[in-house]
């Protein structure tokens, strides 16, 4: 069932839907901007349902060097064999990298000539699985090929022979094999876990697709003094004046055909002339949610749209740099972190967005820190090892002083539409 199967209503219920804007804000707390997304890879990422790897009983007095982790045997001392395993198993891959990896891309614009651009990232930045399982390779065409295992380090690549298709990978060697680096040259700034493969797009087409979406969604009362759209937002209660800008936006292809995602977010006019956008510690930042269905001839259709969902406090949702997450086999949506101090006490929780008969509305909200658990955070995470289900299950790991200590599989609800809340699980 897809996700535009049932309806849900436009304000939230006590487990998922607040009944107001106010209602969703935490009692006096200080934003503090923190909202953020959990990135799932299209291009060369997915996993199946393989059975993991397991190690064998002459590699087992080696073990995983990820600190905190439970200890893990090293599946081979054997390159192949070990990368084999590795891309089985993404709790291994987990496992065996390292806690900083070198991420690069070929930058073919750079002059005098193409250039590697790196960028290290944190382990805990990454989302898993990085590398494609074999089932994947086969269906992408990706052929295993070792390029140098010398020194201690050994580099292999994932391509598609007589291509520039490549993901290159390269293993330090300790007790085991560790992941230190990915290199993807050929489809740009896009590492597996990290984003989505980006559909072939010409970015000032996109540009104007956006600003079209986003006249037809909020009028023509474009402000050109701060780039953005006036709109009200009314909770029933008070009405709230916001611009609305868009974020970057996000072109993928799915098998339900190209789509072009975006977010906007309301502005603070603080260095405006004239401030007419400003807000008190309790008024909520505003978001609008999009899908666009693109077609061949550079045409557009709303496959999903929500204007104006209040999100955050002090008139910022904190989610500027929101990516989109994939949620299922046609449908992307995006999981958004946001919360507030007051006192040196945290409080943050996580909301889940998703198509729901042509509108994104919240499937789930799960808890991040708690105000009486400040030792204690969670992941929220997308399970994709089944890439053809029309909704992907989350899975919630629980971390307690940057470890994790458990972790949940949360399965989407087709009949309520929904990730259930603990108590309904």
């Amino acid at each position: 069932m897809p996700f535009d199967a049932v309806r849900i209503p436009p304000h939230r219920s006590a487990a998922m839907i607040a009944p107001d804007a106010r209602s969703r804000i935490a009692p006096p707390r200080r934003a503090f901007g923190i909202a953020s997304t959990l990135l799932f890879a299209v291009a060369l990422a997915a996993c199946d349902t393989s059975k993991p790897a397991t190690a064998s009983p002459a590699d087992g007095a080696a073990q995983a060097p990820n600190a905190g982790a439970a200890p893990v045997a090293c599946p081979s001392q054997q390159l192949s064999a070990f990368v084999a395993a590795f891309a089985e198993d993404p709790a291994l891959q987990k496992a065996f990298t390292a806690a900083t990896v070198d991420t690069a891309f070929v930058d073919m614009n750079a002059q005098p000539e193409p250039a590697e651009s790196v960028e290290p990232l944190a382990r805990e930045t990454l989302h898993f699985p990085v590398m494609p399982n074999r089932a994947q390779q086969r269906k992408e065409g990706l052929q295993y090929r070792e390029i140098a295992n010398e020194g201690g380090r050994a580099v292999v690549a994932l391509e598609i022979p007589d291509t520039d298709a490549q993901l290159l990978y390269t293993f330090r060697r300790d007790a085991c094999w560790t992941l230190v680096k990915i290199v993807d040259p050929a489809f740009g700034k896009a590492f597996p876990g990290e984003a989505p493969k980006p559909a072939a797009q010409g970015a000032a087409n996109v540009d104007a697709i956006v600003r079209d979406a986003m006249r037809a969604q909020y009028g023509d009362g474009y402000d050109a003094e701060r780039d953005c759209w006036p709109t009200t937002y009314d909770d029933g209660n008070d009405s709230f004046d916001y611009c609305m800008r868009p974020a970057k936006s996000t072109t993928v292809e799915t098998p339900a055909g190209k789509q072009l995602l975006f977010l906007a977010h309301n502005i603070q006019d603080f260095d405006a002339k004239t401030r007419r956008y400003s807000y008190s510690r309790l008024d909520p930042g505003l978001i609008g949610l999009f899908a666009l269905s693109l077609d061949a001839k550079g045409g557009w259709t709303v496959r999903a749209a929500t204007k104006a969902e209040p999100f955050g406090m002090e008139g910022d949702c904190g989610c500027n740099d929101a990516q989109p997450t994939r949620l299922g086999r046609d449908d992307y949506g995006w999981i958004l972190r946001s919360g507030g101090v007051w006192q040196g006490v945290v409080v943050s929780d996580f909301s889940v967005y998703a198509p729901v008969q042509g509108k994104y509305a919240s499937v789930g909200t799960f808890g991040d820190v708690a105000e009486d658990d400040q030792t204690v955070s969670h992941r929220v995470t997308v399970d994709a090892s089944n890439p053809d289900a029309p909704h992907y299950p989350l899975i919630v790991a629980t971390v307690r002083e940057q470890r994790e200590v458990g972790r949940e599989t949360v399965a989407f609800d087709a009949k309520r539409m929904r990730y259930p809340a603990p108590k309904a699980r």
